[in-house]
């Protein structure tokens, strides 16, 4: 089970590299994820986007510091967390943070 989180988390950074905007902060090793916006200015909307994202039935990320940057704190935990949901993850994370930036632009 810990190899298949493992193997998840490295999947999901993959996916994650396609989303303009955000970046994966760690080098992805064991089941976690430390997720930013690219642009350190957005790093005060940080709350806003992990509650959002945190509205959704299926997903839970937390908010957290990292080396002096909001981040969020992903962990993959479930036995569900197969290859579409971390392709709808990382595609729910794209719509939400330009969601985020439509909201910002008005």
């Amino acid at each position: 089970m810990v190899r298949a989180h493992c193997s998840a988390a490295t999947r999901l950074r993959n996916e994650l590299s396609s989303v303009s905007g955000l970046s994966v902060l760690n080098p992805v090793d064991l089941n976690q994820l430390i997720i930013a916006f690219e642009d350190y200015e957005k790093d005060v909307q940080m709350p806003e986007f992990a509650r959002r994202i945190n509205q959704h039935d299926g997903f839970f990320v937390r908010p957290a510091q990292w080396k002096s940057r909001q981040v969020l704190r992903a962990s993959i935990i479930s036995q569900f967390a197969d290859e579409a949901l971390l392709v709808r993850f990382a595609e729910f994370l794209g719509e939400t943070l330009r969601e985020l930036d439509a909201m910002q632009s008005v």
